[in-house]
């Protein structure tokens, strides 16, 4: 096992946290990896559906992944905010493999900007404090207007894979 190998994994109901995923991963030279919820979660009401779940800390079922975060020195979490909550795909995700992630650093996309809480919960999830965070507005990362963030973002994770 490399202690210096990162793993970008994610979950993106449309598109845009994939996007941002994408170029984290690219800066970094490092893998990434879906989150596949099995639940259908697209249509219009599924979007108020996906807020209830967020809000009610529910999980799902999601698709086995691919890559054993054990393998990785260093986990990057990324996930919309759905009503101030992380996804319940990416909650899932964490309750079943945080027992394996050696570090940890999160980042979220969201229309309203509002992302603390998701980072707490997902920091205490994981049991450990991230090396690094990132706030993303959609706008911006559809736009293209997020590289600085990202690039200081991943500055800051590659700093940190250099420490023991």
């Amino acid at each position: 096992m490399n202690g210096k190998k990162i793993l970008v994994v994610y979950y993106s109901r449309t598109g845009t946290t994939k996007l941002a995923a994408d170029k984290i991963a690219s800066l970094l030279g490092s893998e990434t990896e879906e989150i596949v919820d099995t639940k259908n979660r697209t249509g219009f009401l599924s979007f108020f559906r996906c807020g209830m779940d967020a809000t009610l800390k529910r999980l799902t079922v999601i698709r086995e992944p691919k890559n054993d975060p054990q393998n990785y020195g260093l986990i990057i979490i990324g996930t919309p905010v759905w009503s101030h909550n992380m996804t319940p795909a990416v909650r899932t995700y964490v309750k079943q493999k945080s027992a394996a992630f050696k570090k940890v650093a999160f980042f979220c996309t969201s229309g309203n900007g509002s992302n603390e809480r998701a980072f707490i919960e997902m920091e205490g999830l994981c049991g450990k404090k991230p090396v690094a965070t990132l706030e993303l507005s959609e706008e911006d990362v559809i736009e293209g207007n997020a590289d600085e963030a990202q690039k200081e973002f991943t500055s800051k994770i590659t700093t940190a894979t250099r420490q023991p």
